[in-house]
């Protein structure tokens, strides 16, 4: 008989700088105010058995970049200190962002996370050579998968991609008694999954009973949590550390689910995140995500309310995220354009050019 096993769960850290927030960023803020970014959650962190983010930068003193790209979404090697501090345990490398410094940068960052005794959940169908992440505590074995689906994936990827999760989960069930999916998906700035993505939740849980939790990232939005069958399901805990320019983007929380030989149970903690871009509990945000829960609840129960008119609905509202989105951008540009204009010249004359 084992115990309650603790997990906590947060959407995307990153740990470096938006090119719009170039030098102003997170790791502006640790480097040069010293500011904890996680300081307002810690205390909550200290009681999981088993946290996990998706870090959603490269944490490396190198790139294949040249200024100021080079410093986008990448923050010095010695921030690895920063997770392991506030007890990051596992983090989620199967994104869009993983490789965004080239190969030497993801070796150094890899290479750090691991020294540090933090588990790297990896893209398996890209990354076949590494090896799952199982942890075992409390009397369980946990099993980590994470795979990142692209939005702009043909039917023929997507069904060598699915078929290939399928067959993951089969195998790591021999070795492991709950499993949580990580899966970095579906259209930026969205309330709600796409009919896609809630079929195939449905057809992973339906196949396979072992999966406990089932959590994504990507759209930079919190969308609601249900549970299906035994298993938790919370599409998007969106933000966690990030310097995103819209208000709706900085409404996260901490998903904490708790299992045990039988049963998973799951609560969110509300929190948002603050000009330091350090999420802080705040529980009025608590009737937004139950209501983002229903909607969820909604549309996953309901299968007449899985049409193309829904989705296109989706799309739509992505777009609309977008488009405010730089809007806000080119806001920021103008307002700082002196603070940082010798260190943007290569990203004014690309945009004059076009």
């Amino acid at each position: 008989m084992s115990d309650l096993v603790r997990i906590y769960l947060m959407g995307d850290v990153n740990l470096g700088a938006m090119l719009e927030n170039y030098k102003r960023g997170v790791s502006g803020k640790i480097q040069k105010k010293r500011i904890n970014p996680f300081s307002y959650v810690s205390d909550h962190l200290n009681d999981g058995d088993i946290n996990v983010c998706n870090l959603e930068c490269v944490l490396s003193d190198t790139s294949d970049k040249l200024i100021p790209f080079s410093e986008i979404m990448r923050a010095p090697v010695d921030f690895v200190s920063v997770l392991k501090e506030n007890n990051i345990h596992v983090v989620n490398l199967a994104n869009n962002h993983t490789m965004d410094h080239g190969l030497q940068a993801f070796n150094e960052m890899k290479s750090a996370l691991n020294e540090a005794g933090i588990k790297t959940i990896l893209d398996n169908y890209r990354f076949p050579e590494e090896e799952n992440v199982i942890i075992n505590i409390n009397g369980l074995s946990i099993g980590f998968i994470g795979y990142y689906i692209e939005e702009t994936i043909s039917p023929e990827e997507y069904s060598v991609l699915t078929t290939r999760i399928h067959k993951e989960l089969a195998l790591i069930s021999g070795s492991c008694d709950k499993i949580i999916l990580s899966l970095h998906w579906g259209h930026e700035y969205t309330s709600n999954p796409m009919s896609w993505q809630i079929n195939l939740t449905k057809d992973l849980i339906d196949s396979n009973n072992k999966i406990s939790v089932i959590y994504g990232h990507h759209s930079h939005t919190l969308n609601g949590i249900i549970k299906y069958n035994n298993c938790v399901f919370a599409p998007s805990l969106g933000n966690f550390v990030f310097d995103d320019c819209l208000k709706r983007n900085r409404i996260t929380g901490i998903l904490n689910v708790t299992i045990s030989d039988s049963n998973v149970d799951y609560s969110l903690l509300p929190c948002f995140i603050n000009k330091n871009y350090q999420p802080e509990v705040n529980l009025k945000y608590k009737a937004y995500t139950d209501k983002l829960t229903n909607a969820l609840d909604d549309v996953f129960i309901k299968k007449d309310q899985l049409t193309d008119f829904r989705d296109n609905r989706l799309i739509k509202q992505s777009r609309r995220g977008h488009k405010l989105n730089r809007i806000k951008i080119r806001m920021l540009y103008v307002m700082n354009l002196f603070r940082y204009y010798n260190d943007l010249k290569p990203l004014l004359k690309l945009q004059s050019g076009r």
